[in-house]
């Protein structure tokens, strides 16, 4: 069976651990998922770098049949923006 691949908004709840897991938080359904592989290092240093709060549009795969355990496979829409931001339709953060 093919992979399912999910587009969702999630907001980061606990940043990237020593193990390179992190875990959110589905804006429309408020699921907790634990984002543990991802398909590139450049990906992995992009989800290490996020503060808790950040929402950002994330492409995901589950890994595993029972788990809720995700690969991101891709970041949607640019720049992720800061829990509270007032952006519709659009995330988006000013650069440091």
């Amino acid at each position: 069976m093919p992979p399912s691949y999910s587009q969702t908004r999630v907001v980061v709840r606990r940043p990237m651990n020593d193990h390179g897991a992190v875990t959110v938080e589905v804006c429309d359904t408020n699921e907790t998922r634990h984002l543990a592989e991802y398909v590139s290092a450049e990906l992995r240093r992009t989800l290490a770098a996020l503060p808790p709060g950040t929402t950002i549009p994330l492409a995901m795969s589950r890994i595993g049949v029972r788990s809720n355990v995700w690969r991101v496979t891709a970041v949607h829409d640019g720049d992720p923006a800061r829990a509270g931001d007032e952006v519709p339709g659009r995330a988006s953060r000013s650069s440091p």
